[in-house]
């Protein structure tokens, strides 16, 4: 017998649990079909993000969702111990279904904030080729719950019940569609140079901003290359060590260290690129910069760089036609753009607005990713940096 199941065996509900607030309506469509999408009302215990989750993090929820339930029915036995029987079946069949959803997800889901290890990103996506069928089995057993004919005391419980479960299936249907994203991303360990914060008792924490996406889950189109168990090459000095990917089509990626310190990853791709010594010093040490610095350094190793600044912001077509005009002149750019994590620069090695992709090198994951061109457009300012000397990178 599992964790999860010794504890649906064994939890007891709170004995002072809240009702759930009277001015929501509970009510349920009881048209509720395998496909159905309905966004329910009820006490609000949904995922707000389910790119942070971890399988911890989604027990708590299914834990949370059970004591709602088991708290409602509960106080609904004491008072109507008639239907004591038909209550203990919507109590059971209430939580085999939450039971088998979050086996399947707990599965699925990584054990912390930096993914998968590569054998059990495997294993998931073996697993979520089943996510069809398991969804389709949790909503028809939810509509057989909806359909159990009970007592008029009991019905209107059973509506709120019913309520519960369809949020909890449609929260589950999230997750997994978040999960073949969220086992590649990994965020920037931390560097010397970045913000140390101590609390007044002496804890000191890094400010390592883990949760922040740049580019979110819908509008990745293909994940060509990540850091965990993908870098699998590494150029050393006398102290440090660096690891770096390189693409099928020979691109190099390098997560940069420090919450901010893009700068110094985005100029060692480039130098890799062209068969330049990388300067690892600067990947522990260099916090933000700007794209003046990044063209400067690439003048002084030797790569023609060269910074484009508006002097006016740029309607997105305009900035549109300005990211397909610099590709021509160089395979890639150095593009300034803002979005979920604040000012960042990427590379941008092709973009199509016919077929709405671009790929980007982000250092702030570590990734080489397809994504939406519209989306990267809407982010660009305006400013980047082509290279215009062909060189066997860009």
């Amino acid at each position: 017998m599992g964790f999860f199941d010794f504890i649906l065996g064994q939890r007891q509900p709170e004995p002072n649990r809240a009702t759930p607030s009277p001015s929501v309506d509970h009510t349920l469509n009881t048209n509720i079909s395998p496909d159905s999408d309905k966004t329910s009302e009820t006490r609000d215990l949904s995922i707000k993000n389910p790119e942070l989750l971890t399988n911890a993090r989604f027990s708590d929820k299914s834990f949370n969702t059970i004591d709602e339930i088991s708290a409602n029915l509960d106080r609904l036995r004491a008072s109507h111990p008639e239907d004591t029987e038909k209550i203990e079946s919507l109590k059971k069949s209430s939580f085999e279904l939450i039971r088998k959803l979050n086996s399947f997800i707990e599965e699925l889901l990584p054990n912390g904030r930096n993914g998968y290890s590569q054998s059990k990103y495997q294993e998931a996506q073996s697993a979520i080729l089943k996510e069809p069928e398991i969804m389709a089995t949790a909503r028809k057993e939810l509509v057989d719950i909806v359909n159990t004919e009970v007592s008029p005391a009991v019905d209107q419980t059973k509506k709120e019940i019913s309520q519960m479960l369809d949020n909890y299936i449609n929260d589950s249907g999230k997750v997994l569609e978040s999960i073949p994203v969220v086992a590649f991303r990994s965020y920037p360990p931390g560097g010397l140079q970045d913000t140390i914060i101590i609390s007044r008792n002496g804890d000191r924490f890094a400010n390592d901003g883990t949760g922040l996406h740049f580019i979110q889950s819908r509008e990745i189109k293909e994940i060509e290359l990540r850091t965990t168990d993908e870098y699998s090459n590494v150029k050393k000095n006398s102290e440090l060590e660096l690891r770096y990917g390189v693409t099928s089509d020979g691109r190099h990626v390098i997560q940069q260290i420090g919450m901010r310190a893009w700068t110094a990853s985005l100029t060692n791709m480039i130098r890799l690129g062209t068969g330049i010594k990388p300067d690892v010093q600067k990947v522990y040490t260099r916090n933000i910069g700007t794209l003046e610095q990044i063209a400067s350094e690439l003048n002084i190793s030797g790569i023609n760089a060269v910074t484009n600044t508006p002097t006016e912001r740029l309607p997105i077509r305009a900035r549109e036609q300005i990211l397909e005009s610099a590709l021509k002149e160089s395979r890639s750019i150095i593009l300034s753009v803002g979005g979920e994590i604040g000012g960042h620069v990427i590379i941008l090695d092709k973009f199509d607005t016919e077929t709405n992709t671009a790929t980007i090198r982000d250092p702030y994951h570590g990734w080489s990713i397809k994504t939406d061109a519209r989306g990267i457009a809407n982010r660009f300012d305006g400013q980047y940096v082509s290279l215009p000397q062909k060189t066997p990178e860009n």
